[in-house]
């Protein structure tokens, strides 16, 4: 990239000091990912009724090749497990993707329901975005996943009123600033509404690794102070596409930060998309 690009991400402002790299293929970082929340919820790979796909890789290519796919069910012990690729959601891929899985298992289609989410940046996806402009950012490659069930055994949150998950198309040919913060402070405040709690009582604040700068900017139309967001996986992972909330969950959840009986609010955007969503630390 060029001197300056690699400056500006360097800076202080930005908050970025290495992104993560795999050098192999991305179904490796899925099966981590995957035996990981298994264990972590206490289920086996048949207990499975359903697999949520979120990658923007898979938009970017769209394709989601079939041998692929055979190799990451065999590897999982799930080839007779239905698989669902979520596209169309971009970097707020989490929430789209848990939404669908809420209301798999709330209607009783699909219980539990694996959400898994995945990228690499390559071709398809690039390391650096933004350059040249005032919002450039790096991309890291990674997986993460989390099991959505009903049954609370072993489940360590608990979803908070409604996923909430909202697109507006015209951004696509005419994005304004001004439209995305405003939808930006709506959803947040629709989400706390849902789950009657104040967006001042809320202990962490999770959203996309963008920069700090962004980071800062989601806490204000969010209503929440700065010193609540979750920004150490930014200098770590950097921009992770749908994976960050579930890293940054994660990294709280490793370090013993949120407590039983605490609540993290999740954001995430992405050029036309945003999701929010309120979860609650169990105690377990």
């Amino acid at each position: 990239m060029a001197p300056q690009t690699r400056a500006l991400l360097q800076s202080e402002a930005n908050g970025v000091r290495c992104f993560s790299h795999h050098p192999g293929q991305h179904w490796e970082l899925v099966t981590r990912a995957v035996t990981r929340a298994l264990a972590d919820s206490g289920r086996q790979p048949g207990d499975i009724g359903a697999v949520l796909l979120v990658s923007g890789l898979l938009d970017a290519q769209n394709n989601l090749e079939a041998l692929w796919l055979a190799e990451l069910g065999r590897t999982l012990r799930m080839q007779t497990v239905p698989f669902y690729a979520v596209g169309l959601a971009g970097c707020a891929g989490f929430h789209a993707g848990l939404k669908m899985a809420a209301a798999l298992t709330a209607s009783g289609e699909a219980e539990p329901v694996l959400l898994v989410t995945f990228d690499q940046a390559g071709d398809a996806l690039q390391r650096v975005y933004g350059e040249g402009s005032d919002f450039v950012y790096v991309t890291g490659d990674a997986a993460a996943a989390c099991v959505v069930s009903r049954q609370p055994a072993q489940m360590q949150y608990a979803l908070r009123g409604k996923v909430q998950y909202s697109a507006n198309t015209e951004q696509i040919e005419h994005f304004s600033n001004d439209t995305d913060m405003r939808s930006i402070a709506a959803l947040i405040k629709q989400t706390c509404q849902h789950a009657e709690i104040a967006p001042r009582t809320v202990q962490h604040f999770i959203c996309n690794n963008y920069t700090l700068e962004a980071t800062r900017l989601f806490c204000q139309l969010a209503g929440i102070s700065f010193s609540k967001a979750v920004t150490a996986p930014l200098a770590r992972h950097a921009h992770c596409f749908s994976a960050d909330n579930l890293i940054n969950l994660g990294h709280l959840h490793a370090e013993g930060a949120l407590q039983p009986g605490e609540h993290a609010l999740l954001f995430s955007t992405g050029p036309f998309q945003l999701g929010a969503c309120l979860v609650t630390r169990l105690a377990c």
